[in-house]
């Protein structure tokens, strides 16, 4: 027995069915089911009006005539002309509203936007034209003009193959963006390189040591938790976002992290959330006797609350250990680095003193040891000391 489409295919060929009033026929039956479910008025302008949802946009049609009007809704619907820009837009709302990202990577993803693609032609190019010479172009003039680092251009990346993704996966580009990137060759020669000198990204011995002697003469809640940082690595947001029961003899569980964003009406909001960057979210710290005993004085000197970090009933949000390390810096007469380069710090030293690459990672939060080797290993020792080593090879 034929199946369904042999006889479909057998109708056609024999003449039963012709496909081009058949064609005709649907197109007037979609035309009528779009029209019907469409609002169309006459406005006070003496224009007909209506709207149309188009690649997940609210677009507003206008003509003087209504049969342009439902010329124009049709040719939407059939060819929305989709732009980059709403494409960004409605892939990141989608991965905002599925809790694939928080909203401070949302606020960052927004950033990224404005810094490499707004203002450009992409922004406002139909996505359909967009194909892989016009994109390699884009690239490749953006890093050439911008001056882009690889790191740079990494995050621009991440914003062009997510809204190309989103869009191929919508049916408004039949490009695969990521086969493009697989097969886009960018030579290294193309980026811009930054010079990073090991004395900027990490406290010297010297250096940290000066620190210590400053928090045990000038002993605050605030440098307490700078002095905490420098014996566990832990990120500022963990730092605030510590609770007294987080600590359990050798071990600091760290499970919390305040994040920033902005608000629905474009206010900065502080929380604590109950996951921290990397690994899985949680990870449990083994405290050194220093660190420990940093925490013991400060249990004496803030009480019982809540939150480790706790002055005047309230929880300190990171800046303000970030606007301790600044004023420590300034009064010290070294140079202005974050905190985050106390992260750096402690990894340095935990890689110096032999520590194994598990215990690194874990201490550290990381997913694997080349991301701690790659972006927090440098050198932190005086140079006396180096040339010491060097006088014994």
């Amino acid at each position: 027995m034929p199946d369904e489409k042999e006889l479909l295919q057998f109708a056609v060929n024999s003449g039963i069915i012709d496909l081009t009033h058949l064609q005709q026929e649907y197109e007037i039956m979609n035309r009528t089911n779009i029209l019907a479910n469409t609002k169309i008025w006459l406005a006070d302008d003496g224009r007909w009006k209506a709207y149309v949802d188009a690649g997940g946009k609210r677009r507003l049609i206008a003509k003087r005539v209504r049969a342009d009007l439902e010329d124009a809704i049709i040719d939407t619907y059939k060819d929305p002309k989709i732009k980059f820009r709403e494409c960004f837009d409605s892939w990141l709302k989608e991965k905002l509203d599925y809790g694939e990202i928080q909203n401070q990577t949302y606020d960052k993803y927004k950033v990224d936007y404005a810094r490499f693609i707004k203002g450009t032609d992409l922004e406002y190019k139909e996505v359909k034209k967009i194909d892989e010479l016009y994109l390699e172009d884009f690239i490749k003039s953006s890093i050439h003009e911008k001056k882009l680092t690889a790191k740079a251009y990494s995050n621009m990346r991440t914003l062009l193959n997510g809204t190309l993704i989103y869009a191929r996966k919508h049916g408004y580009t039949e490009m695969r963006v990521s086969l493009f990137f697989a097969e886009l060759n960018l030579s290294s020669k193309i980026f811009s390189k930054r010079i990073v000198l090991d004395k900027e990204q990490v406290f010297r011995q010297d250096e940290e040591l000066r620190i210590e002697d400053y928090i045990a003469d000038n002993p605050d809640i605030k440098a307490f938790g700078v002095a905490l940082a420098f014996h566990t690595g832990l990120r500022v947001g963990e730092l605030s976002a510590l609770k007294w029961c987080d600590y359990q003899g050798d071990i600091l569980t760290v499970n919390k992290t305040e994040v920033k964003y902005k608000g629905e009406h474009g206010e900065v909001v502080t929380e604590v959330r109950n996951y921290t960057k990397g690994r899985d979210g949680h990870r449990e710290v083994v405290l050194n006797d220093t660190a420990r005993a940093i925490l013991d004085r400060l249990r004496k000197l803030t009480g019982e609350h809540e939150y480790m970090f706790t002055q005047d009933g309230e929880r300190l949000k990171a800046y303000k250990f970030q606007n301790k390390l600044r004023y420590m810096n300034k009064k010290l007469r070294m140079p202005q680095r974050s905190i985050h380069k106390i992260r750096k710090t402690y990894a340095s030293k935990l890689d110096a003193a032999n520590v194994g690459n598990s215990v690194i990672i874990q201490q550290m939060g990381h997913t694997d040891i080349l991301t701690t080797k790659k972006h927090y290993i440098y050198n932190n020792e005086q140079i006396a000391e180096i040339k010491d080593k060097l006088n014994k090879v």
